[in-house]
């Protein structure tokens, strides 16, 4: 329940909504009202109209933006995909009893998660 005190599908319900049907699995708005679940892809066509201005107030925006690389760190991912590569190289060094590669890799990796 919203801190408004009011359940989402009192928000969500309205006259001109609340008959509405999904003509693929039968799903009604009053349904949806009550779980926040589509019962099928057909669902978004049907109801989609009547949830816009709800996800609108809800997000922002009716449109799905995701994450943008803009707010990614690329130097933190290009590192931690470093780390990654190092902890197989390793584990494989040590596998193939390879010890001395494996402490240099030990080294570089412990230089590395120990970068700020």
């Amino acid at each position: 329940m919203p801190a408004s005190g009011i359940p989402i599908s009192g928000l969500l319900l309205n006259d001109a909504n609340k008959n509405l049907v999904c003509s693929r699995c039968g799903l009604t708005f009053k349904e949806f009202a009550k779980t926040l679940k589509f019962g099928c892809s057909n669902c978004y066509d049907v109801f989609g109209e009547e949830i816009k201005p709800f996800l609108k107030k809800l997000h922002g925006s009716t449109v799905h933006k995701g994450k943008s690389l803009e707010k990614t760190d690329i130097a933190k991912l290009e590192k931690r995909k470093k780390i990654i590569h190092l902890k197989k190289a390793l584990k494989d060094a040590v596998a193939k009893e390879a010890y001395e590669t494996a402490s240099k890799i030990r080294d570089e990796l412990a230089k590395l998660e120990n970068a700020t």
